[in-house]
Formats: structure tokens, C-alpha cells, sequence
């Protein structure tokens, strides 16, 4: 028995997928509802029991191949996860590699906890190893273990998010700036202070008691604070994420500060999975800088925000509380952003380039009077799988989008933990079948006296072109150069009709070009 046969045995038993379920329900329910000692210790327990299984399905296909022996891989896959697990618990450099994987495969900030006494849940391969050796043995078969395999996939996915901190209240203490911040989920109260008129923070372990009562003060909204060399000059806050200034003793006020157009739709797309946005603003403090004044403002779980004597307003974090980029700051961010719309666009480009392969190989197949169960069944057979495999993946990948978004089909809690770097499988796996058919028809072809070598091609540019050229529009949007998300939508849409309808023309004339009229083709 095959190493992948019994890894896929024991992840289709009923431990296993106990197991399983365990690590989904501990991951998103309990350590949201009831953050404990006990739920950090759950998901370790029952992630190691299952791990090396997935991870030695994973090593059989390389190692089947060269014949290694089934129990030497699974020692292997045991070893790897023990070692690894080991590492990422008590070595700060494993373990920040660990947690930067971790959160490109989600998609948004992980958390991987150091922590020592989380190795005692190493006892889990035991029984683990137990089972192993039961079923190494055993015959059965069932549809049932690649289930659990797709399952255990997904559960390995399944991590932590870091505690938000939000930024609720300022002061300012013996010419120092005090912020007063509380712990998302467990609503602890924490203190920290700035030396640098807000840009930098600290958390402030024992402060003073009166730092503590001056940083608990009640705040009614709206709120006004005027500068103090200046009376005439104020600013006011009212929940409506944005500052107002007047310059004449509050009579009227304007918007000197708020989220730039179109941006905050942006925002909630970054985020999406990870954190609300909420930033209020909460509070405002006047803060001395050698005799000129900045105005700091408490901006909830995106940090705060701080006017300079000049007049520039600037974002910055404090602790967990970043502020989030309302521009996409590389092609990764991009992605990440209108990973829903990428999947889409993705599919549109191979479910295209399967609509013109059929139409190409049809005309191609019938103009060499190839019989239509013969032939025909054997240039489908090779890619029929990896079509299905790939429309739903695909499919599923664009219902992970976060209730936050607009464009979404269902809500994130679902599938919120599916990352962009899963476009990978379909990016990977599309190609074999659609080549290993059109060398078929080629060979087909070539023994004919035809060539279907440029009609490949120009398949295979137009579904590019489709994906690539329509997706366009909602990458200009992630850097701001189309300023309306709706609009870049319409323009992907227009760019892939146009796309399309010009490939389909020039892919039917190449179709029928340099092949044998019908009635001619050599048998």
C-alpha cells in the first residue's frame, strides 16, 4: 500500500475528522467568543494530529516516484512536523517566517503564538503514529478520504487573528502625550505614551494613578478643542470620520480632514477578514512641540491622526492599531484587494479558452472526418478533470469575498480564510489538460496534412488578453487612477467584450484555414 493510500485511510477516520472539525470550531467560534489558555491549547492538539497526514499525501507524490518506502515517508512527515512545530514555538526567527506564510496564504495578519509550554502538544503524534500503523495494512477504499483531504487542507489555513487595539481617548500629562487604548474581544484597558507628539507609542505598564484618571475622562461628542495660541481657530469631531475646522470661533466650520474619495471602499477590501474599520474619531488633544501646537486625534483601531503647525495632516500606528493604505503600495496589494474580481477574471479567461479550444477542435475534427466516439472522446478525456477541478476552485475562491465588500456572493465568514496565493492551483493545473489535448489534435492534424499550431495560439492569446486587459481597469482603481470602483468595473467589462468578440473572429478564420476541405482528409 501506497503511503498517499494509508495518509488518505487515516484522514477518513473518524478522529481525524474529529479532529478537524475541532481545529474549525476552535479557530473561528471559541477563541472569538471565549478567548482561554484552553482554546490557544485546543487547535495545537488537534492540528498535530491530523498534520502528517496531509503533509505526507503531500511527500508520496514526490517520493512515490523514487520508490521510497511508505513508512519511510511517514516517518518523515512525522519527523517534519514535529521539528517544525518545535521551531515555530520556541525560535522567534522560525517563527516570524512562519507567521509571514501564514498570513500571505490567508490573506490578512495571522498570529502564531511563542510560546514554550504549547509544546506539550506533541503528545498528539502518538496516537496519531498509533493509527498510522493500524491502517497501513487495511484495504479500504472510499470516496470519503478525499473529502477529509480537501477538509484538512482547509484546517491547516484555519489561524488567529492578533487582539485590535483601539485608540479611545488622549491627554496630556506633565508635557507628555497619554493615550488611553482597549483590547478588542477582552475590553481590557491599557495606557501608552508618546514622546514624539504621537508618530511613536509605548504601552505603559504601571502608569500613574493620575495618568489613569486624567486618560479615563468622559468625552461628549460633538467635541471642540481650540488652539491655544490662537482662540479663534477650533476644530470639532462628531463620529463622522472626519475633522472640521473653523477660523472664527466656531460660528461655521469645514472638513480639513476625511478619508479621500472612493477611498474607503478600498479600505474595507484591505481589511477584509482581518478587522471593522473603525475610527470614530474618539477624542483630541492639543499637544506642545517647542512652543508650536499639533493636534492629535484618536482614530479608533486605525491609530491616530496628527496635524502638524503646518497644517499636513498624517496617519500614524499605534501598537496593533495601523492605519490602513488607501492605495495599493504593489501588484501584491493589488491582488489582494480585488482577489474576488481577480478569480473572476481569471475564469472568464479559462472558461474562454475552453469555449474556443471545443469550437477550434470541433471545426478542426470535423473537416478531418474524425468519427465523433473515437478521436473525439480522446482529445476530451485528458483536460475533463482539470475543467472541473478548476471552474470550482475557482468558483469557490470568489465566494470568499468579506461582508465588507459589495461585490461579494455570500458572506466571508465562510470562506474569509481562503488567501490569493490559492490562485495558484488553477493558474497551475489549468494548462495540462487543454495542452495535452490540442497535441493530440496536432498529432491528428499533422497526419492529415493540416496545422493547428497558430490556432493554439491565438486561443491561447485572446483568453489572455480577456483575462489580463479586463482585469486591468480594477488594478488602475487600486492605485487611484480610476477614481470610482463601479467605473473600472464597467471598463473590465467593455475591454473583455471587445477582447473576446475579436478573438472569436480571428480564432474561426485560423480554424478553418491551412486544413483539408471536408471529403479530402487522408484517412
Amino acid at each position: 500500500m501506497s503511503a498517499s493510500h494509508t495518509a488518505l485511510r487515516c484522514l477518513g477516520h473518524p478522529a481525524s475528522l474529529l479532529s478537524i472539525g475541532l481545529l474549525l470550531l476552535n479557530d473561528h467560534v471559541l477563541k472569538v467568543v471565549g478567548p482561554s489558555w484552553l482554546t490557544g491549547k485546543l487547535s495545537d492538539f488537534a492540528g498535530l494530529f491530523f498534520f502528517p497526514f496531509v503533509l505526507a499525501v503531500l511527500l508520496s507524490l514526490l517520493l512515490d516516484p523514487l520508490r521510497v518506502p511508505p513508512r519511510r515517508i511517514a516517518r518523515v512527515a512525522f519527523g517534519l512536523t514535529a521539528a517544525w512545530f518545535a521551531l515555530i514555538k520556541t525560535a522567534p526567527p522560525l517563527n516570524a517566517l512562519t507567521t509571514n506564510l501564514a498570513s500571505r496564504l490567508v490573506g490578512s495578519a495571522a498570529q502564531i503564538v511563542l510560546d514554550p509550554t504549547d509544546l506539550i502538544a506533541l503528545v498528539a503524534l502518538w496516537p496519531a503514529w498509533r493509527m498510522w500503523a493500524r491502517v497501513e495494512s487495511s484495504p479500504g477504499t472510499g470516496w470519503q478520504r478525499w473529502l477529509a483531504l480537501g477538509a484538512a487542507s482547509l484546517a491547516t489555513m484555519a489561524t488567529s487573528f492578533p487582539p485590535v487595539h483601539y485608540v479611545e481617548r488622549l491627554t496630556v500629562v506633565d508635557g507628555e502625550l497619554y493615550a488611553g487604548y482597549t483590547e478588542g474581544g477582552s475590553g481590557q484597558q491599557y495606557v501608552a505614551r508618546s514622546a514624539d507628539g504621537g508618530r511613536t507609542w509605548r504601552q505603559v505598564h504601571n502608569p500613574r494613578p493620575s495618568t489613569t484618571d486624567a486618560i479615563h475622562h468622559s468625552v461628549a461628542r460633538p467635541l471642540v478643542v481650540c488652539e491655544p495660541s490662537d482662540a479663534r481657530v477650533c476644530y470639532r469631531i462628531a463620529g463622522h470620520e472626519q475633522v472640521e475646522r473653523s477660523t472664527d470661533v466656531g460660528r461655521t466650520w469645514q472638513v480639513d480632514w476625511s478619508i479621500p474619495f472612493d477611498r474607503r471602499a478600498y479600505m474595507d477590501r484591505f481589511r477584509s477578514g482581518a478587522k471593522r474599520i473603525d475610527m470614530g474619531p474618539y477624542d483630541m488633544a492639543f499637544f506642545d512641540e517647542n512652543g508650536m501646537h499639533s493636534l492629535i486625534v484618536a482614530m479608533g483601531n486605525e491609530g491616530v491622526l496628527v496635524r502638524s503647525p503646518d497644517g499636513a495632516w498624517q496617519r500614524y500606528g499605534m501598537l496593533s492599531a495601523q492605519p490602513t493604505p488607501l492605495f495599493a503600495g504593489g501588484f501584491e496589494d493589488a491582488v489582494t484587494v480585488v482577489a474576488s474580481e481577480t478569480a473572476i477574471w481569471l475564469l472568464i479567461g479559462f472558461v474562454a479558452l475552453v469555449v474556443f479550444s471545443f469550437r477550434s477542435w470541433r471545426m478542426i475534427l470535423d473537416r478531418l472526418e474524425m468519427p465523433r466516439n473515437d478521436d473525439r472522446r480522446r482529445v476530451m478525456r485528458p483536460f475533463l478533470f482539470t475543467v472541473g477541478w478548476t471552474i470550482g476552485w475557482l468558483t469557490l475562491y470568489i465566494l470568499r469575498l468579506s461582508e465588507s465588500t459589495g461585490f461579494g456572493l455570500m458572506g466571508g465568514s465562510l470562506f474569509g480564510f481562503l488567501g490569493p496565493d490559492v490562485l495558484l492551483w488553477p493558474i497551475v493545473l489549468a494548462p495540462i489538460g487543454l495542452l495535452t489535448a490540442w497535441r493530440r489534435v496536432a498529432q491528428l492534424a499533422e497526419a492529415s496534412g493540416g496545422r493547428v499550431g497558430k490556432t493554439a495560439g491565438w486561443c491561447i492569446l485572446a483568453a489572455l488578453g480577456a483575462s489580463l486587459l479586463g482585469w486591468m481597469p480594477l488594478l488602475l482603481w487600486t492605485l487611484g487612477t480610476v477614481p470610482v470602483y463601479e467605473i473600472a468595473l464597467l471598463l473590465s467589462f467593455a475591454v473583455t467584450v471587445v477582447v473576446l468578440y475579436g478573438g472569436n473572429r480571428a480564432i474561426t478564420r485560423l480554424s478553418m484555414a491551412g486544413m483539408p476541405p471536408i471529403g479530402d482528409a487522408t484517412p
